[in-house]
């Protein structure tokens, strides 16, 4: 894809973030994107041209390398979307994609916000009765004022995190 979240970072990378949100994988089922496996070096041996990025598997380590080579002082946090609505087809399960990137979020020491396996969230969401997103995919102003401070807490849980090091 054009404009992938590689090359907004890569394109940034001369600008100093405090703060690095990454989300994705939505578009990569929506796509039944082929998952891959992660890369065998080390974080530290990497190598971004040596993973196949048209694999999920691929294109998340690419992202996550740049985030962290890029932005080493910002604190990064990976948010997983919460669940989709009833009528979303490939996208109702996209477990694959969550365990797989639950595997790159650890290995590469980069904490998340699972809303995918939160029951409870998910319940409070109530995707599938249009509330707080019309299409079942995209969050509307009041699913984003249920989002905003969920993420916050996590932001500022992976900066005391991080800063406790």
């Amino acid at each position: 894809r054009v404009g992938t979240i590689s090359e907004q970072l890569l394109s940034n990378k001369n600008k100093k973030f405090d703060y690095v949100i990454l989300q994705g994988g939505v578009n990569d089922a929506w796509d039944n994107c082929k998952l891959g496996t992660l890369s065998d070096p080390p974080v530290e041996e990497f190598d971004p041209k040596s993973v196949d990025r048209s694999t999920f598997a691929g294109g998340l380590e690419h992202m996550l390398y740049y985030a962290k080579y890029y932005y080493p002082k910002a604190t990064i946090l990976y948010v997983f979307n919460f669940k989709m609505g009833s009528n979303q087809g490939s996208l109702m399960n996209m477990r694959g994609y969550i365990d797989l990137t639950i595997a790159a979020c650890e290995k590469w020491d980069i904490p998340y916000l699972n809303l995918y396996d939160d029951a409870e969230f998910n319940e409070t969401f109530a995707i599938t009765t249009k509330t707080n997103a019309v299409d079942g995919i995209h969050p509307n102003s009041a699913g984003y004022d249920l989002l905003a401070p969920v993420i916050a807490q996590a932001m500022a849980d992976a900066y005391v995190a991080k800063n406790a090091q």
